[in-house]
């Protein structure tokens, strides 16, 4: 902003999304108006998601007081209602949910044994602690696949950009030795790396990814 006394220069305004950051670029947007140089309002428009509704509004030509009214009619009326069907499902898979957790602390001391090594983290008491103890996050099968993959992402980053020594290694968790975490297919236990491995088209490719993997190929 400081070089615009010296040339003209067209002013673009970029909204981004978020949900209720919609109502804030509101104030923003009036706070600009009220600056001179802004007064004339944006040549070019561009928002993502809440951030596109405005733009919108902009390029209508409403005042800001005109958005707030848009944003607070939304709020008190929103255009769409909460699903029976959804919070249904999530009722019957709390009740699930809650009765298998039950089952597993009466059948094994593994459920006991985890509180408790949690606890550790959560010394001395401190306010919402005693809800962060009955919360355990469980990483689904998406998240057990990714686990070795990071784990070859930190391998990497501690051989390239760790000069100092890594921070954190992954270790056999028997016997305390570091690991070199490498990605190796299943099928032969090879590692990946070229050239005994490449990538080519899978099923889906459409025509200008074959011709690319087959240019590689030859």
């Amino acid at each position: 902003m400081g070089g615009w006394g010296r040339r003209r220069q067209t002013l673009g305004l970029v909204l981004s999304g978020g949900g209720a950051r919609g109502a804030f670029h509101v104030g923003v947007y009036e706070r600009l108006l009220a600056d001179p140089r802004f007064a004339a309002g944006p040549a070019v428009l561009s928002g993502t998601s809440a951030g596109a509704i405005n733009a919108a509004l902009i390029a209508a030509g409403k005042t800001p007081a005109e958005m707030m009214q848009f944003w607070q009619r939304i709020a008190d009326d929103p255009p769409v209602a909460a699903s029976d069907v959804f919070f249904r499902d999530v009722a019957r898979r709390l009740v699930r949910l809650g009765f298998e957790e039950a089952v597993r602390w009466l059948s094994t001391t593994q459920a006991v044994r985890t509180f408790l090594w949690r606890a550790r983290n959560h010394l001395p008491p401190r306010r919402g602690g005693l809800l962060a103890l009955w919360v355990e996050y469980l990483l689904t099968e998406r998240g057990r696949d990714f686990r070795p993959v990071l784990w070859a992402l930190l391998a990497w980053g501690n051989k390239h950009f760790a000069p100092e020594g890594a921070s954190v290694v992954i270790v056999d968790r028997a016997t305390g030795a570091p690991a070199d975490p490498v990605l190796v297919d299943r099928l032969s236990g090879r590692v990946l790396a070229e050239p005994a491995f490449r990538s080519a088209a899978g099923p889906a490719a459409d025509e200008r990814t074959r011709r690319r993997h087959e240019g590689e190929r030859a």
